[in-house]
C-alpha cells in the first residue's frame, strides 16, 4: 500500500497528486455588464418612444378645428369688409367737438362681403346714427369704444337679416378719434 498523505486527502486530491490552490478571478477588460447594457438600452427606447408617443397622443386628442387648421399652416382668414371714414358732430358739445371713425365689420361669410356691397349706403347711415346719438361722456375712457362697438354690430345687424345670410360678429376701428 502506498501512503496517502492525509493533508491530500482532505483536499481531494486524487492519488498522492498535491492539492492545487484556487486561482484568483482576474477582472473582465471586454464589453460591458448586463446590468450596465440595460441601461443603455432603456434610456434610448426612452429617448426614441417618447417624443412618439406624444405625438401620437396629441394627434388622437386634437379638435377637428385644430385639425383643419394644422392643415392649411395658418390661422383662419377673417373676413373684413371695411366702411369708409365717418365724421360727425358729437351730441350736446354745440357742434364743437367732433368724433372720427374708420370702422371695419368682421363678418361670418366670405359670401356676405359680396352682399353687402349692395347695402354700403344704408350701413354707412345706419353707423352715422349710432354714432351721432353718443355723447362725449358715452364715447371717452375704455369703454366707450367697445360701447360703440357693439352697438354698431347690433345695429347693422338688425339691419340685414332679414335681406342676407350671415352676421356680422366683430367690429373694429382703425382710426378712433374724438376733437
Amino acid at each position: 500500500m502506498a501512503n496517502v498523505d492525509i493533508a491530500d486527502e482532505e483536499a481531494g486530491a486524487p492519488d498522492g497528486a498535491p492539492a492545487e490552490r484556487p486561482r484568483p478571478v482576474p477582472e473582465r477588460a471586454g464589453p460591458p455588464r448586463s446590468g450596465t447594457l440595460f441601461v443603455i438600452t432603456a434610456c434610448f427606447i426612452t429617448v426614441i418612444l417618447t417624443p412618439l408617443i406624444t405625438f401620437f397622443v396629441f394627434k388622437a386628442t386634437q379638435s377637428p378645428a385644430m385639425k383643419k387648421q394644422g392643415e392649411a399652416g395658418l390661422p383662419p382668414k377673417r373676413i373684413i369688409y371695411t366702411i369708409d371714414p365717418i365724421t360727425v358732430n358729437i351730441m350736446g358739445t354745440a357742434d364743437t367737438r367732433y368724433l372720427k371713425v374708420v370702422v371695419h365689420l368682421v363678418l361670418s361669410e366670405k359670401r356676405l362681403e359680396e352682399d353687402l356691397k349692395d347695402y354700403k349706403t344704408m350701413i354707412k347711415d345706419r353707423i352715422i346714427r349710432v354714432c351721432k346719438a353718443k355723447r362725449i361722456s358715452e364715447l371717452g375712457g375704455r369703454r366707450g369704444p367697445e360701447e360703440l362697438k357693439r352697438e354698431i354690430m347690433a345695429e347693422v345687424n338688425s339691419a340685414i337679416q332679414d335681406k342676407m345670410k350671415g352676421a356680422i360678429i366683430d367690429v373694429e376701428f382703425s382710426e378712433y378719434l374724438i376733437q
